[in-house]
């Protein structure tokens, strides 16, 4: 039962719903074991789609790094990379969803491999580029003739 009364108007309307028709026990309890088995298969899809999803994702990332890189990466590095983006689109075709697993950690290697390669030359040539700084020295070395010198105290209120 659902009311409701404009205060304006005064005026006061009700509705209320009832069931058409009534379930007997025994489809209710059809419908329910239904309902359980079809919920395996719906995990079963999720999963699938989870999977697809990341290697679609994992596809456009490797695709995005070798194109923001450019000439900066290898060139073994970005065919080794190629040849697994290939290989994990020619699984996604099939169902087989160990195989496409297997495709994306092949891709992951490399595709790590090839970032990482960029991020460290990019580093060196950073450091190379600071005036002063000569090889196996860190950020933060000590400076010619300063003196560190550490120290307890104590501050104590004036009152």
């Amino acid at each position: 039962n659902v009311s409701a009364k404009d205060l304006g108007t005064s005026k006061a309307q009700s509705i209320t719903i009832t069931g058409t028709s009534s379930l007997s026990e025994e489809e209710i309890k059809r419908m329910v074991r239904e309902a359980e088995q079809k919920a395996e298969e719906d995990r079963r899809r999720k999963e699938e789609a989870d999977l697809r999803n990341q290697a679609d994702s994992m596809i456009y990332q490797a695709e995005k790094t070798i194109k923001d890189l450019g000439d900066k990466a290898e060139q073994s590095k970005i065919e080794q990379v190629n040849k697994a983006v290939t290989e994990l689109r020619e699984a996604l075709q099939g169902t087989d969803l160990e195989l496409i697993r297997q495709k994306m950690n092949n891709l992951t290697t490399p595709l790590y491999e090839m970032s990482a390669a960029m991020y460290q030359q990019q580093t060196e040539n950073a450091q190379q580029a600071q005036p002063g700084f000569e090889q196996g020295q860190t950020a933060g070395s000590e400076e010619k003739g300063e003196k560190v010198v550490d120290a307890d105290y104590e501050i104590k209120d004036e009152k």
